[in-house]
């Protein structure tokens, strides 16, 4: 007998990024670092290179030697299994013609975020763009390294992390979580289906148990805190897009002044960077519809990632619980936006951290594989054209910390990459920060954003708005953020 394929089962959180991938929603997980290699003496320049990378970091981290392996009808999760590993099937080094640097990397993460990976191999690679030349932000001649991904292997959070272990000055290994088992064939995961089903009604009446009993004590936590609809828009159309096949994503990118945002933060007690980012998209956003004669009288809203990584101890890929807040784009002073942004997020995150650490876990985290496919398939039916949505766009600010880390001697400098949106959800912003650094990217579909690079100047506009009104504000900052230290502790 040939002995029994053995991996680690997907976890059910992780399954969620798997199953509900589709031409409407991308699961992606695109990356992408600017390296500084002037002065460097031997930086990456070559395939060979790019091999000797490869070779160096497959034993820093599972996500490198691991491919997916799938139980036939979808009856269990798929199992990571554990394979050698053809290096040179991962790493890529290109080089753009001169004057195209940023046309080649838009384009390439426009593929990268689109084109699915070969779940044939670890689902992984890095492309080196080499010469990189007129795009703010990278230095003139310096090489941006692309990683691409699958969002079922690993999370924003757990890139940064893995990337601060394999480009430190002293790398370090992270070894595997989870115990493999035997992949189950056919009759043992029929055999195990009553099991998880028994587990799902399980974790429903826990779930509607603690949510009553929470309910009684008037302290209700909830994953979603904002629950009132927001006005659909162009953003939320699915018949808008993919009429004809995939519609094609746009996307762009800007470099923020770091120091001129972490200004605007110490203008209010309390006031964090994500903040002041929110308030920079909300009035872009706002900003950008008002143009274009599609704004809504009431306001706009988002969902934000909140980590769980220090809430609950887990092993899933995916460690975040989302929440739902207004941008009060209805708010016309931009540093009353700004208050307000900060009084909702500080809301919507206490909502969602006391729902992870108060509240069993949400069922659909631990539904049978396949119910959880059977649901994907059915939420793959473009909707009509809602009126109200649960949120009009998605925003994530990614902090990589300050290093220093480095590919080759060369220093790292900045990093940017696309948020990718999902169905019903066709606008997306990621904020990046890495030590004096940060971009803001912004994701669509050309039939919702076909002029992104319009789009980033009103991002660019939205700064100088809340800068010029924060900043020359003067005598009002004592005055409200007493009044805001006054709210909050009503």
């Amino acid at each position: 007998m040939h002995p029994k394929t053995v991996g680690v089962p997907m976890h059910a959180r992780d399954a969620l990024n798997y199953y509900f991938e589709s031409s409407r929603t991308s699961a992606s997980v695109v990356h992408c670092y600017a390296f500084d290699v002037a002065g460097v003496t031997s930086p990456l320049r070559t395939h060979a290179d790019a091999l000797e990378f490869g070779e160096k970091i497959l034993g820093l981290d599972p996500v490198f030697r691991r491919r997916l392996q799938k139980v036939p009808g979808h009856l269990a999760f798929p199992h990571w299994v554990t394979v050698d590993v053809d290096v040179a099937r991962h790493v890529f080094v290109h080089t753009p013609a001169p004057d195209r640097s940023r046309e080649f990397l838009v384009s390439k993460i426009v593929e990268f975020s689109t084109v699915p990976l070969d779940w044939d191999l670890p689902p992984w690679q890095f492309h080196f763009i080499l010469d990189v030349v007129g795009v703010e932000g990278v230095p003139h001649g310096g090489t941006v390294a692309i990683f691409r991904s699958h969002h079922s292997a690993i999370d924003g959070m757990g890139v940064v992390e893995m990337l601060n272990r394999i480009l430190s000055d002293e790398p370090v290994a992270r070894g595997e979580s989870d115990r493999a088992v035997a992949v189950p064939g056919v009759w043992s995961a029929l055999r195990a289906l009553p099991r998880d089903v028994g587990a799902l009604v399980s974790a429903v009446a826990r779930r509607r148990s603690a949510t009553k009993a929470a309910s009684k004590r008037g302290s209700t936590p909830s994953s979603a805190p904002h629950r009132t609809p927001y006005p659909a828009t162009r953003f939320n159309y699915d018949a808008r897009v993919h009429q004809d096949g995939p519609d094609e994503m746009t996307y762009a990118f800007l470099s923020v002044d770091f120091a001129r945002v972490r200004a605007m933060k110490n203008a209010y007690p309390g006031v964090t960077v994500n903040d002041v980012m929110l308030t920079v998209v909300s009035l872009a956003l706002s900003s950008y519809l008002d143009a274009i004669g599609e704004i809504p009288d009431r306001s706009l809203g988002t969902t934000i990632p909140v980590s769980t990584r220090a809430m609950a101890d887990s092993t899933n890929a995916n460690r975040i619980a989302i929440a739902t807040l207004p941008l009060h784009t209805d708010i016309e002073s931009p540093t009353a936006r700004l208050l307000a942004v900060h009084a909702s997020a500080s809301a919507a995150k206490k909502k969602t951290t006391d729902a992870v650490t108060h509240l069993p876990a949400m069922p659909l985290t631990v539904t049978p594989a396949p119910f959880l496919r059977a649901i994907s398939v059915a939420m793959r039916a473009p909707s009509r054209r809602p009126t109200a949505v649960a949120t009009n766009t998605m925003i994530t600010n990614v902090p990589y910390g300050r290093g220093p880390l480095t590919l080759f001697g060369a220093p790292m400098v900045g990093v940017f990459g696309p948020l990718p949106t999902v169905q019903g959800v066709y606008l997306a912003h990621s904020i990046s920060t890495f030590g004096t650094s940060m971009f803001v990217s912004v994701a669509s579909v050309r039939a919702a954003l076909p002029d992104p690079a319009a789009y980033v100047l009103h991002i660019e506009s939205a700064v100088d708005r809340l800068a010029n009104d924060l900043l020359a504000d003067g005598g009002r900052h004592e005055r409200d953020a007493t009044n805001l230290q006054r709210e909050r502790s009503e």
